[in-house]
């Protein structure tokens, strides 16, 4: 998971309980839980109609690039541009649309790179994964921050995170624990 990059603002904030698979993928959980803080804001201005607005929960990165690349080419892969104009509106309206997007304060991307269907994940060491992130929206480049890396293995899951001093946590639930990485 990244955080943007700027000073949060205070605001009233309800605790909310929810109640997760833990035999699900973690991009459904995060998916459900989090459907109302999703990482990207979409809104589309169309010529025709009157364009609409949807939530992006989990951002996919091109596979097929961080198969050849490594996971260091996340940025790249993620081709987050915004706006981007003159796009075929999918309403019957036969306009062309400008794609608006928003991130939030988080976003959450979804790493389970496989080569093809059949294949493992990829897997990457945490020192190779980018610390940083930066979304290019509108004239200004957003810069995010990773905090943390969730896996999923065997029935469980691992969290990840990284300290402002540089180093790892690793929180296991079946360990009672923290574990701290180099």
């Amino acid at each position: 998971m990244l955080v943007k990059c700027e000073p949060q603002v205070q605001t009233d904030l309800t605790v909310v309980s929810y109640r997760i698979d833990a035999l699900d993928n973690i991009a459904n959980v995060v998916r459900k839980t989090l459907a109302t803080e999703p990482s990207i804001k979409n809104t589309t201005k169309c010529t025709s109609c009157k364009g609409r607005t949807y939530p992006t929960v989990v951002l996919e990165p091109n596979h097929k690039i961080i198969g050849k690349e490594g996971f260091r080419s996340l940025e790249k892969s993620l081709f987050f541009r915004s706006p981007s104009y003159h796009i075929r509106c999918k309403d019957p309206c036969l306009g062309k649309y400008t794609l608006f997007k928003e991130p939030g304060i988080y976003i959450f991307i979804e790493l389970d790179i496989r080569p093809n269907l059949q294949s493992n994940s990829l897997s990457c060491m945490l020192d190779r994964m980018p610390t940083t992130l930066g979304l290019q929206c509108d004239e200004n480049t957003i810069e995010y921050r990773l905090i943390g890396v969730i896996d999923y293995t065997s029935r469980h899951y691992i969290a990840y995170c990284l300290r402002s001093n540089g180093f790892w946590q690793m929180y296991d639930d079946l360990r009672t624990s923290v574990v701290l990485k180099l």
